[in-house]
């Protein structure tokens, strides 16, 4: 008599678990390649915003060059109102008094100086517990660390004052702060979802004599020293390690580079006048200040050369050129 077999063969709990192993190597291989391409695909943007914004910004310098030489004020002060990247500077009941500091002179310690420093984003530690400095950033730390501040003279202000600028915005870094001031304050201490640190208030400050500035330090990159003053004819000295803080002040007084953050109620970025609206890096998030950085030469003569100041380009919001944010090694995508 023949019998039948009704038993099935089924996995094995090892082959169960080859299967699974298989199947959790696949996804994570599979992950990582999307995060790459989420990499990729942000640093590709922002190589190209670098490119479109600076073209528009050289465009639109010169034309509004031309017209200022007809006697037209708002064509002269082409850039005016643009971010500061300072916070706590020269509040006070008069919005004319701007001498913060001693004209000519180097401030390395912008970043932790409380009188007046490198925007941190963190007013809202102020009388809000809820509301710490860790969901409002400010500048990443590794801008920040490019940075220092330079308290104009005469001539410098007058050099930027001729290239369009006479009037930029700082933070008022607290309520506190913003209270001791009478004139008008732009951006809202409001918080909420779309809240950003480039939205905190500010305040207009006149360029002028003693007014601070932000300016890029000669030894800004650990892996290109000195490379952006190289790139725009400026070189101030063969070896930028070797350089102490205390020799800069001296090294820059012939060339220095000014920056100045877009935001939204910078001249250039009314949509009928210059850009259509404030681009912002895609590699970070709100949190973070995002907003490009447009660069000007101060160069106070030497080597033949005639004293002047004039739009150099555009950085993202790490310091980086154009050459240095698609090839540099800093970057990083933001994880909040």
């Amino acid at each position: 008599m023949q019998t039948t077999r009704t038993d099935k063969a089924g996995f094995t709990l090892i082959e169960l678990l080859i299967v699974i192993a298989i199947l959790g190597s696949i996804s994570i291989v599979s992950i990582k390649s999307y995060g790459n391409l989420k990499y990729r695909q942000a640093k590709r943007m922002n190589v190209t915003k670098i490119k479109q914004i600076q073209h528009q910004i050289a465009v639109y310098d010169l034309v509004k060059e031309d017209s200022s030489d007809n006697n037209n004020d708002a064509a002269a002060y082409r850039f005016n109102n643009m971010d500061s990247l300072l916070e706590n500077c020269g509040i006070t009941s008069d919005p004319m008094l701007t001498d913060t500091g001693k004209a000519g002179t180097f401030d390395w310690t912008a970043v932790s100086n409380a009188s007046c420093k490198i925007y941190d984003g963190t007013w809202r530690q102020e009388g809000k517990a809820s509301k710490t400095g860790s969901t409002n950033k400010g500048l990443t730390d590794t801008l920040a660390g490019k940075l220092g501040v330079y308290y104009l003279n005469e001539t410098d202000a007058k050099l930027l004052n001729d290239a369009g600028i006479a009037q930029v915005l700082v933070h008022a870094g607290t309520p506190n702060r913003a209270a001791a001031y009478s004139g008008d304050i732009k951006g809202s201490f409001g918080g909420g979802p779309t809240w950003r640190p480039e939205m905190s208030p500010t305040y207009p400050m006149v360029v002028s004599n003693g007014c601070p500035v932000v300016v890029l330090r000669p030894n800004a990159s650990s892996t290109m020293t000195g490379y952006i003053y190289d790139h725009f004819d400026c070189s101030l000295t063969n070896d930028y390690t070797s350089v102490s803080e205390s020799d800069f002040g001296t090294l820059m007084q012939s060339c220095k580079i000014v920056l100045f953050g877009l935001n939204r109620f910078s001249t250039v970025c009314k949509a009928s006048v210059g850009l259509d609206s404030v681009p912002y890096n895609p590699v970070f998030d709100k949190f973070y200040y995002r907003q490009y950085l447009l660069a000007f030469l101060i160069r106070n003569g030497g080597q033949g050369r005639q004293s002047a100041c004039r739009f150099l380009g555009v950085l993202d919001c790490e310091g980086n050129d154009l050459i240095g944010a698609e090839y540099g090694q800093t970057w990083q995508i933001s994880e909040n």
